[in-house]
């Protein structure tokens, strides 16, 4: 596709030099941005301006940056079969592709750029319910509730 630049955001672990050499002998310079590790605004004007955020890992628990980009009405790509997949899953946040399957990922991806009102739709169905259920507040709420229910139910048992 002509219209799509690959944009390969934080810390490249000693990989990037290798992954120029592949982008160079595909020739495809112009098609890839490495920014380094992005903070604060930076990540968020990222988020924001992405079509589809990638985290492709056997090693993401949590899903911090993938609900973060959701939370940007950015639609997002995990890998199926870790925590953070499950996650996702969970919520019906995004697409879930199996780790190294390079034609599922590029099956979805091609997906998403062509219908990119359904996987907005998703991504902003998912952001809802995180607003919703899983903020900070929220989750204090819970706690709270169960606090509250455990006490109560200390008190209405014998020897309580």
């Amino acid at each position: 596709r002509d219209d799509v630049i690959l944009v390969i955001a934080g810390n490249d672990d000693g990989y990037q030099s290798t992954l120029e050499n592949e982008i160079a002998e595909l020739n495809l310079s112009d098609k890839v941005l490495f920014t380094g590790f992005l903070g604060g605004h930076d990540k968020l004007s990222a988020l924001v301006d992405a079509d589809v955020v990638v985290q492709t890992s056997v090693y993401e628990y949590g899903t911090g940056v993938p609900y973060e980009a959701v939370l940007c009405g950015t639609p997002i790509v995990v890998s199926k079969n870790t925590g953070c997949g499950e996650n996702v899953e969970k919520i019906d946040a995004g697409y879930l592709v199996k780790y190294g399957d390079k034609k599922e990922l590029k099956d979805v991806l091609q997906r998403i750029l062509n219908n990119p009102v359904e996987a907005k739709r998703k991504a902003l169905r998912a952001k809802e319910y995180i607003k919703a259920n899983l903020s900070v507040e929220k989750v204090i709420e819970k706690y709270e509730n169960l606090y509250t229910d455990c006490v109560k139910t200390s008190r209405l048992s014998p020897g309580g």
